[in-house]
């Protein structure tokens, strides 16, 4: 990813199904001085309902949320963190996955 794409979606895997919970992520730059971002189903997440293989990783159906990637969201070169936490029905907030992704600038 280079910095300032957009329109690709960014998908991540719980690896559990996650079908009945509320599911959000954030976003956190690589710089201390930009906020990191919560993003819920209002900023488009959502839950991924099919299972489909993309660049070689299998996403299973409800185990995986998906979110269109807007322009300004990924605006900064370095490695950015994402985490995925689901709320379940029992009011129990997991954090189910947190990765890096590198992002290049133009």
């Amino acid at each position: 990813m280079i910095n300032g794409e957009y329109g690709n979606t960014l998908r991540i895997s719980a690896e559990e199904d996650i079908s009945g919970n509320t599911n959000s992520i954030e976003l956190r730059s690589p710089s201390p001085y930009v906020s990191s971002r919560v993003l819920t189903a209002a900023d488009g997440v959502v839950l991924g309902v099919t299972t489909k293989t993309v660049g070689g990783i299998l996403f299973t159906a409800n185990e995986y949320v998906e979110y269109p990637i807007l322009q300004g969201d990924i605006n900064i070169a370095g490695n950015w963190n994402v985490c995925l936490f689901s709320l379940t029905p029992g009011g129990e907030n997991k954090i189910l996955t947190n990765l890096t992704f590198p992002v290049g600038s133009c």
